[in-house]
């Protein structure tokens, strides 16, 4: 096929082509909800987890849980549901969010997906502290909140 002045016409990405397919697959994993703020409105990355018990015949009255993992420069730190909530709360006090202008660019995709995948690495080994009664836990990323540059 030939366009106007006989060149050939640009090449398209869709379905079928591998780059489009590898996005799709990519995005059809991921669950989670992502959003970028503005770095002086949340300056570190939140990502909040599900955490519930894959056995369901304890009876434990907690079916599932909350928790956060925020990173700190370059350490984690785990909260619980209420300090997660009382976070936002924060920025929603503020009000400033429809008068902000929006972030110039979000976080980089790659580099999320590597610190999503640490802070799951470092909740599983700090799920004691939550004190759960879950003999099989199961964690799944539910949202993730990190600053814009």
């Amino acid at each position: 096929m030939t366009v106007l002045g006989g060149s050939k016409p640009p090449a398209t990405g869709g379905v079928g082509h591998a780059e489009f397919d590898a996005a799709m697959k990519q995005a059809r994993e991921c669950t989670a909800c992502v959003t970028a703020l503005p770095r002086e409105l949340w300056p570190h990355s939140l990502f909040v987890f599900l955490v519930n018990d894959r056995v369901t015949t304890t009876g434990a009255a907690v079916r599932s849980v909350i928790a956060g993992v925020v990173m700190y420069e370059s350490e984690f730190q785990l909260i619980r549901d209420w300090e997660v909530l009382r976070d936002f709360n924060i920025v929603l006090e503020k009000r400033t969010l429809r008068r902000d202008e929006a972030p110039l660019r979000a976080a980089d995709a790659d580099n999320l997906n590597l610190l999503s995948e640490s802070a799951v690495n470092f909740l599983k080994q700090n799920l004691e502290i939550l004190e759960l009664p879950y003999s099989q836990p199961e964690i799944t990323l539910v949202a993730a909140v990190v600053p814009a540059s």
